[in-house]
């Protein structure tokens, strides 16, 4: 895992820092993370500086996930198909939220972003169909194609000032859309 060590208590998981390994992980496919896939709790620890690729796909027990301010990146997929998976807080430096990152998160209800996001990803968060309760941060300037494609029970949005792209078919299907 790189720069980090883990330590698996049944389906809990926390990871870690090891000594000389500055906290970073390794990228993982959609298949090698070691811990595997019965996951029900994470917990990181504040040496963690980022959350690999893959690290988390497919954790289907996985219900809850705050990451810590140390984290500075999410990488691509790292939650993608985690289907009990109902509320996220991200505290602090995340400024992007990187492609396919909650694609298919089919419970996901509840998103805290930081202010520090500007960016959002392909297929972010595309297939959320729970995803009701989301506030975009102040400093987004950039949502990328299919980011919330399919998240039905989104029924208002409110855009920040200071985006500047909204790209194809960023909301397309959120058929429960009201308000932008």
């Amino acid at each position: 895992t790189g720069g980090c060590m883990w330590e698996l208590d049944g389906t809990v998981l926390t990871i870690s820092s090891n000594v000389d390994g500055g906290g970073r992980m390794y990228d993982f496919d959609k298949s090698t993370a070691p811990w595997g896939k019965d996951v029900s709790k994470v917990i990181i620890k504040s040496n963690v500086k980022n959350i690999s690729a893959f690290a988390f796909s497919k954790c289907k027990n996985l219900k809850s996930i705050t990451i810590p301010d140390s984290i500075t990146a999410i990488g691509v997929g790292a939650f993608e198909g985690c289907d009990n998976l109902t509320s996220i807080t991200i505290d602090g430096s995340v400024t992007n939220i990187e492609n396919y990152t909650f694609r298919g998160c089919a419970r996901l209800v509840n998103v805290t972003l930081p202010n520090s996001v500007t960016s959002i990803g392909k297929y972010a968060f595309s297939y959320c169909k729970s995803l009701k309760n989301l506030i975009l941060p102040n400093e987004l300037t950039t949502v990328n194609s299919y980011a919330f494609t399919n998240c039905a029970g989104i029924t208002d949005i409110t855009i920040p000032n200071k985006v500047t792209q909204i790209a194809n078919n960023a909301f397309s299907n959120c058929v429960g859309l009201k308000s932008v």
